[in-house]
């Protein structure tokens, strides 16, 4: 019995690494997205009033995935129920702010983000989904 709880640790031991790697190559992608946000800020400016509308919708739809980016590593390195909570709540918040064409798919995200702020309110505790040993 002993043998089969050293591998579940030495398992979650490598899980836990692999995430830390997926976080760096996040950091990475991240990073060098960035570089398009000063792209559509001169794209924004140059532009016409009539086309800035769409230019504006890519570079926020742009920000957004790269905030949603940054709220994956912190739920990879973290594990607590927060930031599970903000990173569904982002992914939302993208969802309606950029992809929502019609009244159904606007309302559909707000319904989202009250059931997940009532989530947050009946269940949620400020403890960890999963503690590692120090």
């Amino acid at each position: 019995m002993k043998n089969k709880k050293e591998i579940l640790k030495k398992i979650i031991e490598i899980s836990f690494m692999l995430e830390i790697a997926l976080s760096f190559f996040l950091i990475i992608g991240i990073i060098v997205g960035m570089k398009d946000i000063f792209s559509y800020l001169v794209d924004i400016y140059k532009t016409s009033a009539v086309e800035t509308y769409d230019v504006f919708k890519q570079f926020l739809a742009h920000i957004l995935l790269l905030v949603v980016g940054i709220e994956l590593i912190l739920m990879l390195v973290s594990h607590s129920i927060d930031s599970i909570i903000e990173f569904i709540l982002f992914v939302i918040a993208r969802k309606m702010l950029v992809h929502a064409e019609t009244m159904l798919e606007l309302f559909l995200g707000t319904i989202s983000i009250a059931v997940l702020f009532l989530t947050i309110k009946l269940f949620a505790a400020k403890k960890d989904i999963i503690k590692y040993d120090d």
